[in-house]
């Protein structure tokens, strides 16, 4: 099992990944849940800044949404979340692909790099990494910027978490909840639990920025030139 970090950059400005660039008065900060579903359509979980209203003129006015909801993210007056179902266009629904016929798992969050690239994250066989990787659709510069063996649960990420948080996470991965396409919801993992559903979001949110601040602390010189 092997894992690889890549940077994707648009050639042609702005990543949009539901049809619309963020508006000027948000700043889009993480993708913390990218998923396909069965029907073919997306659901993504974005963590924002800014301006919500200018948000939500732009989800209405975005032609491949189908519904979404905006919520607080509850640690900061100016951050919030936009839970979007779409129907992915390219290069979006060429990336979603590839990821489920290579059966890749994406490891939140994904983030965003200014305003025209997204970091991604994936796990998978060695083969199935590089396949997929030449199968990124020529509008997007594709970086990789890391590659090794994957390591779901080594010390250092371990110690930044609570053992209650290393419970719900390792319930999480069990119940399927971060498998691609997604197996499981919050709500099946609070029923393992035997908690509720807002505090296993709750948790994963905590879970998910800890593990964020501790990647962000490694070194990220990049291992392979831009293709």
């Amino acid at each position: 099992m092997r894992h690889a970090r890549f940077l994707l950059r648009s050639r042609d400005g702005s990543f949009e990944l539901v049809g619309r660039e963020a508006p000027p008065t948000v700043e889009p900060e993480a993708l913390l849940h990218l998923d396909l579903l069965g029907d073919g359509t997306g659901v993504t979980l974005y963590r924002l800044t800014g301006d919500r209203g200018a948000m939500r003129q732009t989800l209405d006015a975005a032609e491949p949404v189908c519904s979404y909801d905006i919520f607080d993210a509850g640690d900061d007056d100016d951050a919030f979340h936009a839970r979007v179902h779409f129907e992915p266009r390219d290069p979006v629904a060429t990336l979603l692909e590839l990821i489920s016929e290579h059966r890749l798992t994406i490891e939140p969050p994904l983030e965003f790099v200014g305003t025209d690239a997204l970091r991604v994250r994936v796990a998978g066989h060695q083969d199935a990494i590089r396949q997929a990787a030449e199968g990124i659709p020529d509008s997007l510069i594709v970086t990789l910027e890391r590659a090794g063996e994957y390591e779901p649960a080594t010390d250092s990420m371990a110690s930044v978490l609570t053992d209650r948080q290393r419970q719900v996470l390792a319930t999480a991965v069990e119940c399927g909840y971060y498998d691609t396409p997604r197996t499981a919801t919050q709500a099946d993992v609070a029923d393992a639990l035997d908690c509720s559903a807002g505090t296993v979001g709750e948790h994963l949110r905590k879970i998910q920025a800890r593990v964020l601040r501790e990647v962000a602390e490694v070194d990220r010189a990049p291992v392979a030139a831009k293709r």
